[in-house]
C-alpha cells in the first residue's frame, strides 16, 4: 500500500478504506456481510461466495448464501456463514 496514501489517512482521520482501494468487511451476526472496496464475484454458489478485492479473494462458506445488492462501492451477501477466509495475492 502506497505509504502517502496511510500518512493521509492518519493526518486527516479520514480512514484508509475511503482514499484507498482497501477492502472493509463487515459481519453482522453471522448472517449479514457487507464487502466495501470490491473487484467483483468470482464464484457464487448457494453454500459459497467468493469475492475479488485488489488484496485478494475473501471467500465465505455456509447455507443459503444470496447476493441481496451488489454495486461498484459493495456488496451485500446474506445467509448462513459458517466461515470466512481471506486469500492474499502476492
Amino acid at each position: 500500500m502506497n505509504k502517502l496514501r496511510y500518512s493521509v489517512s492518519e493526518k486527516t482521520g479520514i480512514p484508509i478504506e475511503v482514499i484507498s482501494d482497501t477492502p472493509k468487511l463487515e459481519l453482522t451476526g453471522g448472517r449479514s456481510l457487507l464487502i466495501e472496496n470490491h473487484k467483483g464475484i468470482k464464484s457464487l454458489s448457494d453454500t459459497s461466495v467468493t469475492i475479488r478485492t485488489s488484496f485478494g479473494d475473501i471467500c465465505a462458506a455456509g447455507n443459503g448464501i444470496t447476493v441481496r445488492e451488489i454495486n461498484k462501492e459493495y456488496i451485500k451477501i446474506s445467509g448462513e456463514f459458517l466461515s470466512l477466509t481471506f486469500e492474499k495475492q502476492e
